[in-house]
């Protein structure tokens, strides 16, 4: 593609061959497999499809097998301390069947034949896969259990995106306690907020991808494992972050054994949604496996006029060797095109008492397109049975073009809605790669789980702007109680008229985290990470430079044998771009944080429970310099804002029939230091209670019932706290039925959200007064097929 592109497959090709030259320990290692460590099991005797429900549950390890395979099969008790392996060979004596182990997380049953004799083709299942589960090392990028971290981490599993049919980020993410969606004029950038505080936007990060941070970028679903929020700053394995945390998408990897899903959606509003995911080995023996994922949506929506058009594809392939060596390269590419939306107006405190349907701005004139690619190479090799090295290149670029149509103005005696607009034509690219070494060894009777690692980010944006106050004309007032349309010119603008802006960002970070083990029920987590950091703004003044140090300190208690509680202290740092009015570097953002909380593990495991208390504060806010009135863009580094909060959040299954996601959040943000009115005040967007419940409920093999409420409390419109959203809930509800049909599963699924048509608003701008209406009642159904 180009010489950054080049370099880095090069590198990482050198890198394994390296690692797999003769006398090497991957060499040394491909005679035998890595045993996984002993696991306390506590399985009863019982039907054999129940039993390895339990096993991936208590294991979080996926067995593979087909409904005829285990029928009328029952395992035997397994309790105790056992390897994987040997807990699977106990529970399948006497069944006629046995374990094949097809990775480090997954194994496959095969019937216990001659060898000369052929094994029949079946259909396959992976048991646990509808189930709600927590899980992931987002927090730790180590493999820690659940009570054993000092850190909040919120899960939503494949399962809940797909029971909630869920096409973009934010529809998933309403499931986890303190977030809520910021404004966007519409779907070419995801923009979040966590614990009051806003990621995304142009200096922001708005989320990461298997680890890796993109700026400004968009997330399809379709290609979405799972998605894992980190809260709280996360600087010390992640370097520049805002203090809220992250928000951290697992995209779906090649699959070991054969695997396919079509599906097709329609719904209200010209919904229509095609998709496709097929993976499995290729060949016999050769350690290679693939995976390819579509999408292709098309969409109008509730509001006047807006459209949606996507199209996505994600391919992987993996190489996985007998000692344990792992490659495994993605591609990934989307294009998306859109219309802007400039939301609606505000009237006094409150939204504009119009219609929700009413679109504001002009559909000749405004547009959103994007083109994305993301290309990743992860490789990890083993050293021994305890120690990995793991290496990860990801190159990403993005086209943007946009013209949005802005709400300037309001007449609110006349209904006359002044209107402008903000356009850019920008392109993105980021450049990542890291080094880690992960290992377990123990010294004087205390075990470590130790990480060291490097990392190197790079990103670069090149975008020209254009503003209203380039043509004055071409946007012409509408009346917001009876809106004509079409009156307007497209802007008039040459790229010699608008502001051309290059910002390059980047930074090498060093990073240090030991897990240690005191006796069985005491473990601290200490980390540190180093960072020097560049910003270059093509400024006469020449390039911003920071280092900074982030620590984090934590600690785990376990009262219990499912029960623990745990305390940790972390600094962070985030971004300040730009010279002050004198020509100075700002200094960066600054957070710290100090959490409590109780971890449970109930129902043998397969439910968790969390409650945390945080006190976040961040400082070094930019706020307006009152000091220069005449240059209202002038900004000083003294502003200061205080989060604190309780957070409540249960996942995983009651029953075998019943799952369950549960979270609340109570967040009390402020205001606490700034050059204007704004001191004391509320932070826009920022609800101080929310709520969310939903469930799903199995009804024998065949139908499935669920539904939730989403709840928010009243939030402030802007920082001067002149308007407010009111408080709203919206219910939602689904049914799925599934069905066998020619050794394939079929599954109807219909998804009914905000049922009673609650009228309710998102989120509201920082950029004029204008906020995002919710939409309104919409029915989706879906077919899908199984292989």
């Amino acid at each position: 593609m180009h010489v950054k592109l080049i370099s880095v497959l090069l590198a990482s090709a050198a890198a394994s061959v390296i690692l797999l030259l003769p006398g090497s320990p991957a060499k040394a290692q491909a005679a035998r497999d890595s045993e996984a460590a002993a696991i306390e099991f506590d399985i009863a005797a019982m039907p054999l499809s129940k039993a390895l429900r339990e096993f991936s549950v208590q294991s979080r390890i996926a067995v593979v097998a087909s409904g005829d395979q285990v029928a009328d099969k029952h395992s035997a008790a397994v309790r105790g301390l056992h390897a994987p392996h040997d807990a699977l060979r106990i529970m399948l004596a006497g069944t006629g069947l046995a374990a094949r182990q097809t990775s480090s997380r997954s194994y496959v049953l095969a019937a216990v034949t001659p060898p000369d004799a052929e094994t029949p083709v079946e259909s396959i299942t992976v048991y646990g896969d509808r189930s709600y589960r927590q899980g992931g090392g987002t927090g730790t990028k180590l493999d820690l259990p659940f009570l054993e971290s000092p850190i909040s981490v919120a899960v939503v599993p494949d399962a809940l995106i797909r029971d909630q049919q869920a096409n973009r980020i934010a529809d998933a993410l309403k499931n986890v306690a303190a977030f809520q969606p910021a404004y966007n004029f519409g779907p070419i950038q995801d923009t979040f907020i966590l614990r009051g505080y806003q990621l995304g936007g142009d200096t922001r990060a708005a989320g990461y991808r298997d680890g890796v941070l993109l700026n400004a970028y968009n997330y399809a679903t379709a290609g979405i494992e799972r998605i894992e929020v980190l809260k709280g700053p996360a600087s010390v394995l992640y370097g520049r972050s805002e203090p809220g945390g992250i928000v951290n998408v697992i995209t779906k990897k090649a699959l070991p054994e054969f695997a396919a899903n079509l599906a097709l959606q329609v719904g209200s509003f010209d919904f229509l949604r095609g998709l496709v995911d097929v993976g499995g080995p290729i060949g016999d023996d050769s350690g290679l496996s693939f995976r390819v994922v579509g999408e292709y949506l098309d969409r109008e929506t509730f509001r006047d006029f807006i459209f949606e058009e996507q199209v996505y594809g994600l391919g992987a392939i993996a190489w996985e060797g007998r000692g344990g060596t792992t490659i495994e390269l993605q591609v990934e590419a989307r294009t998306l095109d859109a219309l802007d939306d400039p939301g609606l107006p505000v009237i006094g405190d409150r939204p504009a008492p119009i219609p929700i349907e009413t679109y504001l701005g002009e559909p000749d004139i405004g547009f959103q397109k994007r083109d994305d690619t993301v290309i990743d190479l992860d490789i990890a090799h083993p050293f021994g049975d305890n120690w990995m090295l793991r290496g990860k290149g990801s190159i990403v670029t993005s086209e943007q073009d946009y013209l949005d149509v802005t709400l300037r103005g309001l007449d609110e005696q006349t209904g006359e809605q002044n209107r402008g607009f903000f356009g850019a034509d920008a392109d993105y690219e980021t450049t990542y790669g890291s080094i880690e070494l992960v290992g377990e060894f123990e010294f004087d009777s205390v075990r470590h789980k130790f990480l060291v690692g490097v990392d190197r980010y790079e990103d670069s944006l090149e975008e020209t702007l254009f503003f209203t106050f380039l043509d004055f004309d071409a946007i012409q007032p509408v009346n917001i109680l009876d809106p004509v349309l079409g009156q307007s010119r497209t802007p008039e603008y040459a790229p010699e008229d608008g502001f051309f802006g290059e910002r390059n960002t980047s930074w090498t970070g060093l990073y240090i985290q030991d897990h240690i083990k005191i006796g069985p029920k005491l473990s601290v987590l200490p980390g540190v990470r180093w960072d020097q950091a560049e910003v270059d703004t093509a400024s006469p003044s020449g390039p911003i430079d920071h280092d900074f140090v982030s620590p984090r300190i934590g600690a785990v208690y376990q009262l219990a044998d499912n029960l623990s509680i745990y305390g940790q202290w972390t600094q962070g740092f985030g971004a300040n771009n730009g010279r002050s009015a004198t020509g100075e570097a700002f200094d960066p953002e600054e957070s710290e944080q100090f959490e409590a909380g109780v971890k449970a593990e109930l129902m043998r495991g397969r439910l968790t429970a969390q409650a945390t208390l945080y006190d976040i504060v961040k400082k070094n806010v930019l706020v307006a310099d009152v000091s220069t009135p005449d240059d209202p863009f002038d900004s000083v580094a003294i502003g200061e804002i205080q989060s604190r909060g309780l957070e409540l959040e249960l996942l995983g299954e009651v029953t075998e029939s019943l799952s369950v996601t549960v979270s609340y959040a109570f967040n009390d943000i402020e205001i606490t230091r700034d050059t204007v009115e704004n001191q004391g005040n509320r932070p826009l967007n920022a609800p101080e209670h929310s709520l969310s419940a939903f469930a799903r409920y199995a009804i024998g093999e065949a139908l499935t019932l669920g539904g939730g409420v989403f709840s928010v409390s009243e939030r402030q419109g802007d920082n001067a706290n002149t308007f407010q959203l009111p408080g709203y809930a919206r219910t939602d509800l689904f049914a799925q039925y599934r069905f066998q049909l020619a050794g394939s599963e079929l599954q109807a699924q219909l998804n009914v959200n905000n049922i009673f048509d609650e009228t309710f608003y998102v989120a509201a701008s920082d950029f004029a007064p204008q906020v995002n209406p919710g939409a309104s009642r919409e029915i989706r159904f879906e077919v899908s097929a199984s292989f």
